[in-house]
């Protein structure tokens, strides 16, 4: 007759602390696993906002420099007619109207470009908007060319006008910036 210790000794398997360590060896593997798909998705969301903020900040570039619907921008502005504010926070200019450009400056249109603060409380630049008032002579025609935009100043020199800004977002708790500059040639 086979004793007891006989009949397990033959027995094939795994013993419980074999298993224990196989376990515990698996959830390292798999935390490590985790971690480094937390990780890639942290990045993809940090590459999208800031591909977004950047797309953004060149769309409010744009509308400065070509206008509402390709009217009024900065690129059209009668060199002559630039008044830069103080501080270099706001420009004036006039453009001429005509879809072909006359020289006469008797039909000309005032336009300005400036910052306006929509809650009224300083530093809180996510809602700062970057306005374009087409017609200085007309009440409530303003229109927004970008907001979160903060440290907007021009500069001219000769025929150029510096724009610098920054833009800001929050996406998810997290405060994104970028710096705009551009030169634009003004054309006359």
């Amino acid at each position: 007759m086979r004793s007891r210790a006989d009949i397990f000794k033959n027995r094939r398997g795994f013993t419980l602390m074999e298993l224990m360590v196989v376990v515990a060896l698996m959830t390292v593997m798999m935390a490590g696993v985790f971690k480094a798909v937390l990780t890639v998705m942290r990045n993809d969301m940090k590459t999208s906002a800031k591909s977004e903020l950047y797309m953004e900040a060149l769309k409010t570039m744009n509308r400065i420099e070509s206008g509402d619907r390709g009217l009024y921008g900065l690129i059209k502005a009668r060199n002559a007619s630039v008044v830069i504010g103080a501080g270099g926070t706001s420009i004036n200019y006039s453009v001429d109207k005509n879809a072909t450009y006359t020289s006469s400056t008797a039909d000309d249109t005032a336009v300005r470009i400036y910052v306006s603060d929509v809650d009224g409380v300083p530093a809180t630049i996510t809602d700062d908007m970057v306005m374009l008032d087409p017609d200085t002579a007309v009440l409530n025609d303003t229109i927004s060319l970008g907001d979160g935009v903060s440290g907007l100043t021009f500069t001219q020199t000769g025929r150029v006008i510096k724009v610098a800004f920054t833009l800001q977002r929050v996406v998810r708790g997290v405060t994104y910036k970028t710096n705009v500059t551009q030169d634009i040639y003004l054309r006359n």
